[in-house]
């Protein structure tokens, strides 16, 4: 395999950011974005633009489950400290 020249490296790049462009380009028309959500990136810069990541929602029943897990856990270290 020979080193390519300038010229091809040149050609490469314009190659390069013509394939850049329509990858975003069929992103934005397979991914619209969504009306009435927010379209912008989230601050940890994660999400795609134009999609916005869905806050998750804990269930009462879910949320009384770690409660009285993190209870057990501190009543066992309070034993162990009272021995």
């Amino acid at each position: 395999m020979t080193t390519p020249n300038t010229a091809e490296l040149k050609r490469a790049l314009v190659i390069r950011e013509q394939i850049d462009k329509l990858d975003t380009e069929l992103h934005g028309i397979l991914n619209p974005p969504r009306v009435g959500f927010n379209t912008t990136a989230t601050a940890g810069g994660s999400a795609p633009q134009g999609v916005s990541k869905k806050k998750r929602q804990m269930s009462p029943e879910g949320r009384a489950r770690i409660v009285a897990a993190q209870k057990k856990r501190w009543a066992a270290k309070k034993a162990t400290k009272a021995k």
